[in-house]
């Protein structure tokens, strides 16, 4: 009887556990999709905070040292390698500086410049400038423009780094979206792809020597520039899309497998 009773006690014990590590599992998985939605919300509220922002990339550091300030060392640049006419008197910056970090070494890239401009109007006239000269030369530099755009959704871009240059040498006509999409112009017609698996897939079924999204090289030529620095889409951080994809595993995966195999692991030993 006492064993049958222990038993009894030790399985009502058990039941409860289960139920407190349901609950427990129940919360977590409510509080990780509230976790990912305020994610969500807090990406998008920093790209339209960058809205009137632009950056400049490739012009040497310590190139504004003879400017009174960076902005009219801006200002100065951008009229001249835009060869801006009188249609624009005022650019309207607001702010420029340096990226924030230490000044690199002098055999490694350049920080960007960081512009803010009063007018959200202005900075896309010059960007659609920049865009439609594919950059200008400025004392033997190559300077480009782009969105300033949060470092995630930079992150997930530059990571089309390899497949945008293996289009490039093949002379096919492409787009980078935002958030981090990328369109091609295939001679079949135009496809949008949503992540860089999806595209590096695809691009190797059609013969284009490109890394997959595991790291595994085919062709020659596998080494990813290191700054993008490049034209990318005309459609800037104004707006935030779906959750980016691509990323794996998920905050959530990674705390709900564990809870889950443990669960299994206890419930097996009953």
């Amino acid at each position: 009887m006492k064993v049958n009773t222990r038993l009894d006690e030790a399985e009502g014990r058990i039941e409860k556990a289960k139920e407190r590590i349901q609950n427990t599992e129940d919360v977590v998985t409510a509080m990780l999709k509230l976790h990912t939605k305020l994610e969500d919300k807090l990406l998008d509220l920093e790209s339209r905070s960058r809205r009137e922002n632009m950056r400049i990339y490739g012009v040497p550091e310590g190139s504004e040292k003879e400017s009174t300030t960076m902005i009219s060392f801006v200002e100065n640049l951008l009229r001249e390698g835009l060869e801006l006419t009188h249609d624009m008197p005022d650019l309207q910056i607001e702010r420029a500086h340096r990226s924030l970090g230490p000044q690199p070494p002098r055999d490694a890239p350049p920080r960007s410049i960081i512009i803010k401009c009063l007018s959200f109007k202005t900075k896309e006239t010059l960007l659609h400038k920049a865009w439609q000269k594919k950059g200008f030369t400025w004392q033997e530099n190559r300077i480009n423009l782009d969105h300033d755009y949060p470092p995630l959704i930079l992150k997930k871009r530059r990571e089309y780094t390899e497949i945008r240059k293996k289009l490039k040498e093949k002379g096919v006509q492409f787009q980078t979206l935002f958030p981090a999409r990328l369109r091609v112009r295939h001679k079949d017609g135009t496809r949008t792809y949503e992540t860089v698996e999806e595209a590096s897939e695809d691009l190797l079924r059609r013969g284009y020597a490109v890394t997959t999204a595991s790291g595994d090289a085919h062709g020659a030529g596998a080494a990813a520039d290191r700054d993008e620095g490049g034209q990318t889409s005309k459609d800037g951080p104004s707006r935030m899309g779906s959750k980016l994809q691509g990323e794996a595993p998920s905050l959530q995966e990674s705390i709900t497998d564990p809870l889950r195999d443990w669960r299994d692991l206890t419930y097996a030993r009953r």
